[in-house]
């Protein structure tokens, strides 16, 4: 080999490394962008224009870019259908207002009862976007105690019970047992 066969050797090899980190670029690049594209996290909608700004900007096809992106070849002929969920909306804003604490589940079955004929998807996702799926903070309630007996029994014999609103007969409290008990002892004394 003579010195010109030897600097052509030298810049074809620089040639090939300059190609074969391109490549590798490249490769990472549609790696990560494939990788983006098959989580979903970009709409339909986001990736067709993606899709016209590869055709714009970059010259690439347009099955090339559909292709990289994952769309269909039909994605750029098709048009969204637009969703109108105020029917929806109004019916479960009415059925909350009158059933306020009720969650996600008994609302569902409650409108598939009353024959809408919407989704149990389509229903959370609206559920979710008026952000209903919050905890909602309710008014904290007394316990319904039982209110102590603070009456003198009328026969000192006589058990005595505190009314309570679920019927449950009581002991009396404390005090009054002992006033009970120093009677009986009293009218005992009294009778010897």
């Amino acid at each position: 080999m003579d010195v010109s066969q030897l600097r052509r050797l030298k810049e074809l090899e620089g040639e090939n490394a300059k190609l074969k980190k391109m490549y590798a670029e490249l490769a990472l690049v549609r790696y990560a962008l494939q990788d983006v594209m098959s989580k979903k996290t970009l709409s339909q909608a986001q990736r067709l224009s993606m899709c016209l700004a590869m055709q714009m900007e970059h010259g690439v096809s347009l099955r090339r870019s559909l292709t990289a992106l994952r769309l269909s070849r039909a994605a750029p002929y098709s048009k969204p259908r637009r969703r109108n969920d105020n029917l929806l909306i109004e019916a479960m804003t009415a059925y909350l207002a009158d059933n306020p604490g009720q969650s996600f589940g008994l609302l569902y079955e409650a409108l598939r009862a009353n024959g809408h004929p919407w989704g149990k998807t389509r229903l959370w996702r609206v559920y979710c976007a008026l952000k209903m799926n919050l905890p909602r903070r309710r008014e904290r309630q007394l316990s319904a105690r039982p209110v102590p007996c603070m009456l003198r029994p009328v026969n000192l014999e006589s058990t005595v019970s505190c009314g309570t609103d679920h019927g449950l007969k009581k002991r009396a409290p404390n005090g009054i047992r002992q006033s009970i008990k120093r009677r009986q002892h009293q009218q005992r004394q009294q009778g010897r």
